[in-house]
């Protein structure tokens, strides 16, 4: 099996290893008195873990339920992936596309008073995998949605992987880590260009197994659960009779911020003012330092770098009067470029509450209302991915996310389950004391690989 490929979808060694590196090192700096591996004790402040699970089932299938159990097997043992030449990707078709479909994936995920949060990064690599499986009017609608300027399947298939390799370059003390992998139920052959593509650009291993052996779950869980450290103890609890595939993505991500909160000046209690007029008692960080100031006419905004000097928090304000769902009404694929191209390195303090995050979303409707609907009916086009009895279709897409913030940084994972079948003068003071916007962006495009809005930080 070639290296470049994901050696650790059969033995587990290639993901296990990095993992295996940064607890080492975490561990030596500071957590020898505890030989367990505790996230919440750890010296890192980052860890996102994101994990997309998609589930093919056959359109009004009849498969009958076989009980005998049948060996895994390795569909990519004779795969080799080829070296892409991916220079000159990262287009700025790629980058707008990808940020209209972030920003209105966001907004058709919120829910006035409630806490969102999704991660628009792992729903794209998942449905950019899925893509290649489509064809006819089916691929037209996954273009539709995932590419807005007009690229072609060929062209996007190019900017995933340049994306994810840029995304995976060691940076200080920051490690970011994508695996993907496709899982098929025994008696189902796949495409072998199906194959070829997912592992060129994305690198997923492929494996048979008894979807009917009710281990078969536990096989699935167990490599999620390897892939994300231990974060995501179980993502199935059994696989529907009639599913024939899942994709699956993690992106692990384990970092500290560049300039950690005063750790001198203990958080100290204050009010939050919620959206129907109340307040909530919370716990808020204190920060004074040079950093990214951005303001527009609606509101003021704040970046927090992470240590890698690409990633960042950024933390948006809406103006004192405007109603944060008023203010994301306004939001378009321009609204976050447009902050940062305003940064103004300056000093100033802010102050920001300790809080954690935890979302769950079917985005059926969601996607359908996107432009995917077609893959989602009976006419559903997955010829590419293999030959089946009935039309392959999506059935559901489920997406789980979780997140926490406190003064060394931030930890934060995402499901996704698809299944077929300044300025000078006075140092500005920010407080985030009211409903706000907060994303984890890629500095360099601007995409955020979270997004997601604080309406109260008890919740």
């Amino acid at each position: 099996m070639n290296k470049e490929m994901f050696d650790g979808f059969k033995d587990i060694k290639a993901s296990h290893h990095l993992i295996s590196q940064t607890k080492s090192k975490m561990i030596a700096a500071g957590e020898k008195k505890n030989k367990s591996f505790s996230y919440r004790k750890l010296s890192f402040s980052m860890i996102p873990v994101i994990l997309i699970l998609l589930a093919f089932t056959m359109f009004y299938s009849s498969m009958p339920f076989n009980k005998t159990a049948q060996a895994e097997g390795d569909l990519m043992a004779g795969v080799a992936a080829k070296k892409i030449d991916v220079r000159g990707a990262l287009s700025d078709k790629f980058i707008n596309s990808t940020q209209s479909f972030s920003i209105e994936l966001f907004k058709n995920t919120v829910t006035s008073g409630k806490n969102s949060l999704i991660s628009p990064t792992s729903v794209f690599f998942a449905l950019g995998m899925t893509a290649n499986g489509a064809d006819g009017e089916t691929l037209n609608a996954f273009r539709t949605v995932l590419a807005k300027d007009g690229l072609t399947l060929g062209e996007l298939n190019k900017e995933y992987k340049a994306y994810a390799d840029e995304l995976t370059q060691g940076r200080g003390s920051t490690a970011l880590y994508i695996a993907n992998s496709i899982w098929f139920r025994d008696d189902f052959t796949p495409k072998a260009e199906f194959l070829q593509n997912n592992a060129d650009y994305f690198g997923a291993g492929a494996r048979k197994l008894d979807f009917n052996d009710k281990t078969s779950a536990d096989v699935i869980n167990n490599w999620v659960r390897d892939n994300t450290n231990g974060k995501i103890e179980k993502t199935i609890e059994e696989i529907n009779p009639g599913d024939i595939m899942h994709l699956i993505n993690t992106i692990y991500i384990n970092a500290k911020w560049e300039k950690p909160f005063d750790i001198g000046q203990k958080a100290s209690q204050g009010k939050f003012y919620l959206g129907n007029g109340t307040t909530q008692t919370t716990m808020f960080m204190h920060l004074s330092s040079q950093l990214d100031y951005m303001s527009s006419s609606s509101a003021s905004a704040v970046l927090l770098p992470y240590d890698d000097g690409r990633l960042a928090f950024l933390c948006i304000l809406p103006n004192e009067g405007l109603k944060l769902y008023e203010y994301i009404e306004t939001m378009d694929e321009r609204t976050i470029t447009e902050l940062m191209i305003q940064k103004t390195n300056t000093e100033i303090a802010i102050e920001l509450p300790q809080f954690k995050a935890a979302c769950n979303y079917e985005l059926n409707d969601v996607l359908k209302n996107m432009g995917l609907g077609s893959a989602f009916d009976g006419y559903a086009d997955f010829s590419k991915m293999g030959n089946a009895k009935e039309n392959l279709v999506i059935s559901s897409v489920m997406h789980k996310t979780f997140l926490q913030v406190d003064e060394m940084g931030t930890e934060a994972g995402a499901v996704t389950d698809v299944m077929v079948c300044g300025g000078l003068g006075n140092p500005p003071t920010l407080v985030f004391n009211r409903p706000f916007v907060y994303a984890i962006v890629d500095t360099k495009t601007n995409l955020p690989i979270f997004i997601g809005t604080m309406e109260n930080p008890q919740n």
